[in-house]
């Protein structure tokens, strides 16, 4: 039929398989989504089996039509979950003030409050019991709009009424916890979900942004940005724990301060298989970003990994820490805005050179135990108060200068020669990236800052784990982008803005 057939494999999870064929347009709106298992109990007419019970599930319904609650009421009354009406967003609210539920089903049109607008405030409600519930939007208009909008805007999916009772039975499964549900004798939980005619949990991403947890940013933005994280591990003299996840920096400075030993060890080959494997179950294609290839092997692991998968790409950053993170901002905003791979990728290798990663090191003995300088360095540098200033270049760690003298000075000669030229400093963002230190200091640094070069945004950002058992306590750097009229060009372009 002169079609097309693809498949994207993924190892221990399973295979899926897409066919394109080309056909007339009588319409440009799409179809929506369907399945082939629900079309078929369409035309047998099969009968309505109750498909699981939940007594101990809570769960909201919420529209202003009277008779569309009662009909959610009697279609799930089977399954014995305990549910609460509402007929607008302001008695949403209320509620959920008092209780937390399981999941809401919301309906989107509604006078003086909309589901949307409810959704919003449910999201950032003071003192809400439910801002991270699952929220099914309720509508009478299905479509390939409505599923971009519903995606949009924070829903968990969206189911078209009127609804059937196992479709409707379907999707509020599809959210409630599993240890509160208990399936019935005659349902598969392989088959669960299948008869969700637009559900957009079952749709995948086309394109994911990855890094390691070396990238040193404020969990707000890897959640916004829907950025996964694969972690490193901090070995010490108690044991191997995984970076940030096991253990922070807060936990491990101290027992490295009593003569503990401690340094960061990339994933293996066998660790990247699984975490691609993983992520490739909620999208099409992965870019993984990682640190700078000289400073560790992630890269070349994370690269050996890729080869198993046709839909991994590896970009060396060239950097570590918060300016891999900066990267990977920029890289999942693209990915935000529809950008293509191709185009993502093109823009990282760009980008790469026009980020300044620069750290003031307070005490050298760190760096010396993981190897990074010598141990006649580490002891010069002891006796005549010497810190290095490490920078990246070319994805190699290389001392760039050396300061002499006790915090306060070293702080503000480093301050001032990093932001030496205001004029070239894309100044939306900055990182001000530590370890060890305290808020009398951080607010010195940040005053120093203020005075060479006033940035829009500064972020205090606690170094992870893995990069602090390097670094060593004392030790920050300022991370930000150079200014560059290309970068900005490719930037409007593509729609692309950095974070607020």
């Amino acid at each position: 039929m002169g079609g097309e057939i693809s498949v994207n494999s993924v190892y221990t999870k399973g295979s899926t398989f897409l066919v394109m064929l080309e056909q007339d347009i009588v319409d440009n709106k799409e179809l929506g989504t369907f399945t082939l298992a629900s079309r078929t109990k369409i035309h047998d007419k099969e009968q309505y089996r109750q498909s699981f019970e939940a007594p101990k599930a809570h769960i909201l319904v919420v529209d202003d039509n009277e008779m569309n609650l009662i009909v959610v009421q009697k279609l799930l009354a089977d399954t014995k979950i305990q549910i609460d009406t509402a007929p607008d967003g302001a008695e949403c609210l209320k509620l959920t003030q008092k209780f937390h539920y399981d999941g809401i089903l919301m309906d989107h049109l509604m006078p003086e409050m909309d589901g949307i607008q409810c959704l919003h405030a449910l999201r950032s409600q003071p003192g809400g019991l439910c801002q991270d519930v699952p929220v099914i939007a309720l509508t009478a208009n299905a479509g390939s709009d409505n599923q971009l909008l519903y995606r949009k805007e924070g829903f968990s999916g969206y189911l078209a009424k009127p609804v059937s009772g196992a479709l409707l039975e379907a999707a509020v499964l599809s959210i409630l916890p599993r240890e509160l549900v208990k399936l019935s004798d005659e349902t598969v939980q392989s088959e669960i979900g299948k008869d969700v005619l637009i559900f957009e949990k079952a749709q995948r991403l086309p394109l994911m942004i990855t890094t390691d947890s070396v990238c040193d940013l404020p969990e707000s933005f890897i959640k916004e940005f829907n950025i996964s994280i694969c972690p490193y591990y901090v070995c010490t003299d108690h044991g191997r724990f995984l970076d940030e996840r096991e253990i922070k920096a807060d936990e491990l400075l101290p027992h490295l301060l009593e003569g503990d030993s401690g340094f960061s060890q990339p994933p293996d080959v066998i660790d990247y298989e699984r975490f691609f494997a993983e992520n490739l179950t909620e999208t099409q294609n992965i870019i993984h970003i990682a640190m700078a290839k000289h400073a560790s092997d992630g890269y070349a692991n994370a690269k050996e990994a890729a080869k198993s998968f046709e839909n991994v790409t590896v970009i060396d950053s060239g950097h570590l820490s918060s300016s891999l993170g900066l990267i990977v901002l920029y890289a999942a905003s693209m990915a935000e805005n529809h950008a293509t791979r191709s185009e993502v990728v093109k823009t990282v290798k760009y980008l790469r050179r026009y980020i300044s990663s620069a750290f003031i090191i307070d005490s050298t003995h760190m760096m010396c135990q993981s190897g990074h300088i010598s141990k006649k360095i580490q002891i010069l540098c002891d006796a005549l108060l010497l810190h290095p200033i490490i920078v990246l270049r070319k994805s190699k760690m290389v001392v760039g200068s050396i300061e002499m003298g006790n915090f306060a000075h070293v702080a503000k000669r480093y301050v001032r020669k990093v932001l030496l030229h205001p004029r070239n400093i894309d100044t939306r963002i900055l990182f001000i990236t530590y370890a060890g230190i305290d808020e009398k200091s951080l607010k010195y640094i940040q005053d120093l800052v203020q005075q060479y070069c006033p940035f829009e945004r500064v972020y205090l950002q606690k170094a992870s784990s893995a990069i602090a058992c390097n670094c060593g306590p004392g030790s920050f750097g300022l991370l930000f982008m150079r200014k560059n009229d290309a970068l900005i060009t490719l930037s409007e372009s593509s729609k692309t803005n950095m974070p607020e």
